[in-house]
């Protein structure tokens, strides 16, 4: 998937999961494992997906940190290891680019918003 930007909100979420459907005609996520991680929610796994435009299959280990704060996703990021994603959640490290696609919400300026 390109590099579209951060997305943030609930529109921004629905942007992602859209932008998700058009590259890939399929996307599968199997979790494998959840626990908690310094405050963080740490889910790995593994994505399978098949490109739309090209001949394109990804079969690959993921990992997600979020940061749920009253119930509602604050901060989330896309990993390609588990490590890098318990690293981040260890570190409270919610900063990202702000061309980063990987990076949901909680992101102002390539630093955490404060809410």
């Amino acid at each position: 998937m390109a590099t579209r930007g951060v997305y943030r909100g609930g529109e921004g979420m629905r942007t992602y999961l859209s932008d998700v459907g058009k590259t890939w005609r399929q996307f599968d996520v199997t979790v494998g494992a959840v626990e908690e991680v310094a405050g963080h929610v740490l889910v790995t796994g593994r994505v399978y997906a098949r490109a739309r435009a090209t001949s394109l299959v990804a079969d690959d280990p993921v990992a997600f940190a979020w940061r749920v704060m009253d119930g509602r996703v604050a901060w989330g990021r896309v990993f390609t290891s588990e490590a890098a994603a318990r690293e981040a959640a260890q570190a409270g490290t919610e900063a990202c680019n702000p061309l980063d696609a990987r990076c949901f919400g909680g992101c102002q300026g390539g630093t955490p918003r404060q809410e």
